[in-house]
């Protein structure tokens, strides 16, 4: 034990930051301007349980103010653009895997970013990079892992725990924040800044240079 040393992930802060003029831009182009705009941008695989998602949409079509926007390409993509097609959700935009450095511009045009999981004991020890991708960029994240992730979550202060799978519970929080936007840009701040301190690149960097010195001492 005392010869191991875990680095954990994060985000690169030099291409992860607020761009919000580049979220506006990108909100009008989409037709979402003035909307309370959710987030998912990732693999859209097994493991991410997105139908739960599709299911908390289905919850909120009658809240007209928001929306949800879907970013990437994975082996469950063709049947949860069926399933949309089939709950009739005007409230979800789809949209292709998008380059890495344009994720940026989407995640400071959501008011919030989803990072879920399904409900595992596998997953309670997962820390998804996408968590610091969306602080480094201060947009705060509805999270949907419990363990380890949670943890972080509740250090940072970056944003709102809900159970896995529990597309109800979900649409309550994804409302509430709809109504709290000084609440959102808290969270996002908070998150901002314990990604500078804790999870950026940088400070990873510099974390293995420290542990390079003591072994050559």
């Amino acid at each position: 034990g005392e010869k191991l040393v875990t680095i954990p992930n994060g985000a690169n802060t030099d291409l992860f930051h607020p761009r919000p003029a580049a979220g506006r831009r990108l909100r009008d182009e989409l037709g979402l301007s003035g909307c309370f705009l959710v987030i998912y941008a990732g693999i859209h695989g097994v493991a991410q349980g997105l139908e739960h998602v599709l299911r908390t949409a289905h919850h909120l079509t009658a809240a007209n103010h928001i929306h949800f926007l879907f970013v990437g390409d994975g082996p469950c993509k063709a049947d949860l653009v069926e399933m949309r097609r089939g709950l009739g959700l005007h409230n979800v935009t789809m949209l292709d895997a998008q380059p890495r450095h344009a994720i940026p511009a989407f995640l400071s045009a959501a008011d919030v970013a989803l990072v879920p999981l399904r409900h595992l004991d596998l997953f309670k020890h997962a820390l998804p990079s996408k968590m610091f991708d969306a602080w480094a960029c201060a947009c705060p994240i509805v999270l949907s892992i419990d363990g380890e992730a949670r943890r972080v979550l509740e250090r940072a202060r970056g944003g709102v725990f809900v159970p896995p799978e529990s597309p109800q519970a979900l649409a309550e929080t994804i409302r509430t924040l709809s109504r709290e936007p000084e609440c959102c840009q808290i969270y996002g701040t908070n998150g901002r800044r314990f990604v500078e301190k804790h999870y950026s690149r940088q400070a990873q960097a510099r974390q293995l240079s420290r542990l390079l010195e003591s072994v050559v001492d």
